[in-house]
């Protein structure tokens, strides 16, 4: 398992397609797209190198090592990876009901680890 730190306050764990995909990149992408989104509303547009096919993967957010949001699929829904990782990112943090969407002043927060599972 490889781990870099990317954010605080956040820890995104992604599954199997995640596994077979440049973490930095993957990890990077999500970090972009969850501060865009908390931030300002705005949206990101999915990198080249991440616009490989689609591929189920869960999105995990965490603080201090508990759960904070989760969201994924085992079928595919968006065109591409990169949008997967997007949008599942966002749906972690905007809609996983059992937590109240992240907010801008918990990006600020103590650090935390990511993670990607190898396979």
């Amino acid at each position: 398992m490889t781990a870099r730190a990317i954010l605080p306050f956040i820890a995104l764990a992604a599954c199997a397609a995640a596994a077979q995909t440049p973490d930095r990149e993957a990890l990077s992408l999500c970090r972009s797209a969850l501060e865009a989104r908390v931030r300002s509303g705005a949206a990101v547009s999915c990198p080249q190198t991440l616009k490989g096919p689609s591929r189920p993967l869960f999105v995990t957010l965490s603080r201090a090592g508990k759960p904070r949001g989760c969201a994924g699929t085992f079928q595919p829904q968006e065109a591409t990876l990169g949008e997967e990782l997007i949008a599942f990112t966002i749906r972690a943090a905007t809609q996983d009901g059992r937590y109240p969407p992240v907010t801008a002043a918990e990006l600020r927060k103590s650090p935390s680890r990511s993670h990607f599972p190898a396979n």
